[in-house]
């Protein structure tokens, strides 16, 4: 027998085997043992988070000769006809190929028969947004009243496309994202039943990357059991098959990033290519990594939140202090209550206070200053500093009075008057200025 991907060789056979999605589980459940089924139903949300699988489910509890709970037994005829897709009751169908209006049409004349047994026919119609209009509009009526014994589940991962008249004749259930936990304990439980060898460490970066989706992560999966058949399944290994890379290379991109050194920076990507990485992949996590400093930076509490481990955390915890220090006195400057100075070739934290006692510009300003084309580089350590910030501050104030001086002259003269980028120019024979704009007058360098 050909072998059968584990994301449909351990498709849930009933209600219990359906993971993390436990209000809607209970809602259909209980309308079984009620008996009060509606006609049509919308199972919405994002890829892999069981909306066909709980469709068939449903269909197969509804038709079930001997229900347990809601649940369908999956022993009797209507059960195994219906896992085995032999089913005459149940007729599943691909919107996505099928979305015309005569695909409709051949639907609602379908309608018009009773099921061949059982007592329900049920249309499974997955990814039913990819509808045309017409067949949308053929869809109504026998949508809004079919006969007692149809019911209609429509499955969607982009519910903005549907008309709001189809929204309004459904039932409509929104399927969340599956939580890292879940997805941790399916594929546990899962590799144990199949005699893998898999580290926790592993199983945890899988369910991470699966982004919520339980489909994803058995293919994650079965891609790294086939690559390393019949060996244990480590976090390296896992790393290697994704093309990704551990977080101790995002904590040291980070720190040369802390430290403006853009050659250590380069180095670690070409080390990372050289290695054959998916870069794109980096780029995603390393997004996630930085998300993660900025929890732990501006909450308390967030360990539990975060999904890292012991030691990932304790050098989260190092990094969020190096970002968080005033270089002056040492006080924690949050994204709210500090500054970032250009010193020393990088930007560097300071407090309001400092900033204010030194006199310093926040750095979009210093930006402006820096077209200056008199402007020295900044030195190297902070009492040197703080002078060539005196300094240029005095220069500046001379600058700014010469200019007005000059500006004065050429008002006075009319020597020449020109436009350039939106702003009035007035040229005076050495200078060229930027008439009653002062904005442009800093920005603008003085030509000789």
């Amino acid at each position: 027998m050909s072998y059968t991907a584990l994301y449909r060789k351990f498709r849930p056979a009933g209600f219990r085997d359906v993971k993390g999605q436990d209000p809607i589980v209970t809602t259909l459940k209980n309308q079984i043992k009620s008996g009060r089924i509606g006609h049509a139903y919308l199972f919405c949300g994002t890829r892999g988070t069981g909306k066909t699988s709980i469709a068939k489910i449903f269909a197969k509890a509804v038709n079930c000769e001997n229900p347990a709970e809601g649940s369908p037994c999956g022993e009797c005829a209507v059960c195994r006809a219906i896992s085995a897709g032999a089913s005459m009751n149940v007729i599943e169908i691909d919107a996505a190929s099928n979305n015309g209006v005569d695909n409709i049409r051949e639907i609602v004349d379908e309608v018009s028969y009773s099921p061949a047994e059982g007592k329900y026919k049920v249309y499974i119609i997955d990814e039913v947004h990819m509808l045309s209009i017409g067949a949308f509009n053929a869809l109504l009526k026998t949508l809004e009243e079919p006969p007692s014994y149809v019911i209609f589940i429509l499955a969607t991962t982009e519910v903005h496309k549907i008309p709001v008249t189809i929204l309004s004749r459904c039932q409509r259930y929104d399927f969340k994202r599956l939580t890292v936990d879940t997805i941790f304990e399916r594929i546990r439980e899962l590799t144990q039943i199949e005699g893998v060898a898999i580290e926790d460490k592993a199983v945890r970066y899988i369910a991470r990357t699966a982004d919520g989706a339980m489909r994803d992560a058995l293919s994650l999966l079965d891609q790294c059991m086939a690559f390393y058949y019949e060996q244990e399944l480590t976090y390296d290994k896992v790393l290697d098959v994704l093309g990704a890379v551990d977080t101790e290379v995002f904590s040291r991109m980070l720190r040369e990033v802390f430290a403006g050194n853009v050659t250590g920076a380069i180095g670690i990507l070409q080390e990372m290519v050289m290695q054959g990485r998916e870069l794109s992949q980096f780029v995603t996590d390393f997004t996630w990594y930085l998300r993660n400093l900025l929890l732990m930076k501006t909450a308390d509490g967030m360990e539990d939140v975060i999904d890292m481990s012991t030691e990932n955390m304790a050098r989260l915890k190092e990094e969020a202090a190096m970002a968080e220090k005033c270089i002056f006195c040492g006080k924690a400057v949050t994204i709210w209550s500090g500054i970032h100075l250009a010193c020393g070739g990088a930007d560097q934290p300071a407090c309001s206070e400092c900033a204010e006692k030194y006199g310093w510009e926040p750095l979009l300003q210093r930006a402006r200053l820096a077209l200056d084309t008199g402007r020295a580089k900044a030195p190297e350590t902070l009492e040197a500093f703080i002078q060539a910030e005196q300094k240029r501050q005095a220069e500046s104030e001379k600058r700014k009075q010469a200019r007005e001086e000059l500006l004065n002259k050429a008002r006075e003269g009319r020597r020449e008057t020109t436009r350039c980028c939106g702003f009035e120019m007035v040229r005076d024979g050495v200078y060229t200025f930027a008439d009653q704009t002062p904005f442009a007058m800093r920005m603008l360098p003085l030509y000789t």
